[in-house]
């Protein structure tokens, strides 16, 4: 359940710290940034269908949420 998410988080978080943003074209970047706005989308509608259920149950409360 959770390795995937992990996993991609992981491999986002490392495509990131190496991006270099001035090699790129400008097509390249506008390109990228409409990948990237799609992915925030996608997580975006993770924590709505997850929040909902985590509201339901205590786990944030006895986390100090």
């Amino acid at each position: 359940m959770f390795d995937v998410p992990r996993s991609a988080l992981g491999q986002l978080r490392r495509y990131v710290g190496t991006l270099d943003a001035a090699a790129l074209t400008g097509d390249q970047a506008a390109g990228l940034l409409e990948l990237f706005a799609a992915l925030e989308r996608v997580v975006a509608g993770a924590k709505l269908l997850l929040a909902a259920r985590a509201a339901e149950s205590t786990t944030w409360a006895r986390a100090g949420h």
